[in-house]
C-alpha cells in the first residue's frame, strides 16, 4: 500500500466516522462536500490499492456502488511489538493504542499509526498527553521529533 494524499485520507477518516460503510458514492461525496466525480476517481483508485472494497447494487432502477472500509484499514495497524500485554491491539480504543506507542515510541510505529488514523488524529491525542504531563521528558521529546519528521515526509510525498 502506498502513502496517502491528504484528500485520500479524509475520504477514508470520513467512511470511519460513518461505521466504515456507506451507500454510495453520492452520499459519500455529499458528506465530504466535493465533487462526485473526484470522490468517484479517488473511490477506484482506493479500492485498487486494496484500501476500499465496493459493492455493486442497484436500487429504483439506479445503481448505486457500496462503499466500505478493507479489512486491513479498518482494525488497528500492525504495530512492531504489542505495547499492552494485557489486550490485542483491535480490542483497544484507538487514543489507548496511540498513546501506548507515544509513550514508548518508535519511528515506524508513529508512522503506522498516522496513516492509519491520519495525522490530526495522533497529534490530538499527542497534545492531549503533553498538555496533561502523561509523556517523560524522552518520549515527549522523541514523539514530537518524530511526529514533525512524518508530517515533513507526508508533505513531500503528497
Amino acid at each position: 500500500m502506498t502513502l496517502l494524499t491528504a484528500t485520500q485520507q479524509a475520504l477514508i477518516d470520513c467512511l470511519k466516522a460513518e461505521g466504515g460503510r456507506v451507500d454510495s458514492v453520492y452520499d459519500l461525496a455529499a458528506k465530504l462536500g466535493r465533487p462526485y466525480r473526484r470522490v468517484f476517481d479517488q473511490v477506484k483508485k482506493l479500492a485498487a490499492e486494496g484500501y476500499l472494497t465496493l459493492s455493486p447494487g442497484e436500487q429504483g432502477g439506479r445503481r448505486k456502488t457500496g462503499i466500505a472500509l478493507a479489512a486491513t484499514t479498518a482494525g488497528a495497524p500492525e504495530l512492531s511489538f504489542n505495547r499492552i500485554w494485557s489486550a490485542a491491539p483491535e480490542a483497544l480504543p484507538e487514543t489507548t493504542l496511540i498513546a501506548s506507542v507515544l509513550a514508548q515510541p518508535s519511528f515506524e510505529d508513529v508512522l503506522r499509526l498516522v496513516l492509519h488514523y491520519g495525522l490530526p488524529k495522533v497529534r490530538k491525542v499527542f497534545q492531549a498527553m503533553a498538555s496533561a504531563g502523561d509523556l517523560q521528558d524522552w518520549s515527549l521529546k522523541e514523539s514530537a521529533r518524530t511526529l514533525a519528521n512524518v508530517e515533513i515526509g507526508l508533505a513531500r510525498a503528497a
